[in-house]
């Protein structure tokens, strides 16, 4: 969503993946004139599954232990 940057980006010392928010950039005008409120908690909870079966799975395979 061009509005609302956000995303996972590499791994921090540990393993576990690193979430950047550009909170400067975020025009919520934009959003609302775009998505309703139940649209944007929908894409929160898909990229939170998208973080839990994709990234964790891959990182925990990558570095040999449970992340």
């Amino acid at each position: 969503m061009p509005y609302y940057p956000r995303g996972y980006m590499g791994v921090d010392k540990i393993g576990r993946p690193v979430y950047i928010e550009r909170s400067g950039f975020i025009s919520p005008s934009k959003i609302w004139e775009v998505c309703s409120e139940e649209e944007l908690w929908r894409s929160f909870y898909q990229s939170y599954e998208v973080l839990n079966k994709l990234h964790y799975m891959a990182l925990s395979h990558v570095s040999g232990k449970q992340i």
